[in-house]
């Protein structure tokens, strides 16, 4: 199947075995099956490749097939979402709901057995400001263990675990 259009991203996955590159165009994401990303395609680009299905069913670029074509006149790319909108591919945020499921259930248990220090002068919003913290740390510790990538917080949820100045964190 031959496939033209607007390149609009170059995207990198990590596996196992590295990170390997596929190319999104008409909103439609088709692996090249190669360790490197194609030289010289960057987003914006008017392109044509043939797609193949390999072995397992999965649509592949067909290798050599890529190529730059001159867009047809009067069609101009698509333009590019607003830098505030973050896509997440539906592995991560499956990897994330599945890290912050684990850390409440971590932070409860700890809740439970009175893990969690405290003075008599420890307010309920210090001990809500200490759990959360917990959380956004187990979260991150969860997240990294399970994908090997930094999970990265909004800047509220940063300051909420930084909050703690020292008073609990995860081990290491």
């Amino acid at each position: 199947m031959q496939i033209t259009g607007f390149l609009q991203e170059v995207k990198g996955k990590e596996t196992r075995f590295g990170t390997f590159y596929s190319l999104v165009v008409g909103g439609k994401t088709y692996d090249t099956g190669s360790k490197f990303p194609p030289k010289g395609f960057t987003a914006g680009d008017y392109v044509s490749f043939e797609v193949a299905k390999n072995d397992r069913g999965y649509e592949t670029i067909k290798a050599g097939s890529l190529s730059k074509q001159q867009a047809p006149a009067g069609v101009s790319p698509p333009t590019p979402p607003a830098a505030s909108v973050i896509a997440m591919d539906r592995q991560d945020v499956i990897s994330r709901q599945a890290a912050l499921n684990s850390a409440l259930t971590m932070v409860g248990l700890i809740v439970q057995v009175g893990g969690i220090p405290e003075s008599k002068t420890t307010t309920a919003a210090q001990k809500a400001d200490q759990v959360d913290a917990m959380v956004m740390s187990y979260m991150q510790r969860f997240f990294k263990l399970s994908t090997g990538a930094e999970y990265e917080m909004a800047e509220d949820d940063v300051a909420a675990a930084a909050g703690l100045d020292g008073q609990w964190k995860a081990a290491e």
